[in-house]
């Protein structure tokens, strides 16, 4: 394989260019569509052993938990700008398909997210990151990478 050369399972391809697209928010909503699963979860401890509980898109611990992950990753990127105060809301559009995606870190183990459109409300900023840097948790692994619908 050489440097341009590009593997995605057992498929390889040639790398013929790269392009960037910027998506600017300007308004305090957005309609977005996932490109790749949107998961939100928290680690319980039951019986002394930790279990993974998904919230779903109707959940409010998935909007607070969605919310919470974009704040942090905002001071991340904007450590000496202050926290937007305003109100944050995401609401599925229409149905979001579930999907479970197997991630390999050391071992395989399954994740749950959605699949589908969604409506954001909150500061500009905060929609800004949500565009620029995905959703949810296991960015790192791809997941919650969205697109802008429509403004």
């Amino acid at each position: 394989m050489s440097n341009d050369d590009i593997r995605i399972g057992h498929s390889h391809m040639i790398c013929s260019g790269i392009e960037k697209q910027e998506c600017k928010i300007n308004s305090h909503t957005a309609i977005i569509k996932t490109l790749l699963p949107v998961t939100c979860y928290a680690s319980i401890e039951r019986n002394r052993r930790n279990y993974t509980k998904y919230f779903r898109p109707e959940e409010e611990e998935f909007e607070r938990g969605i919310h919470f992950n974009l704040l942090r990753k905002f001071r991340l990127l904007n450590p000496d700008k202050e926290i937007p105060s305003e109100s944050f809301a995401i609401k599925p559009i229409g149905h979001v398909k579930e999907r479970v995606s197997m991630i390999e870190k050391g071992r395989v183990f399954p994740v749950k997210g959605w699949w589908g459109k969604f409506k954001l409300e909150g500061s500009r900023e905060i929609l800004q990151t949500a565009i620029d840097c995905g959703i949810g948790a296991k960015n790192s692994s791809g997941l919650g990478c969205i697109t802008l619908e429509r403004r």
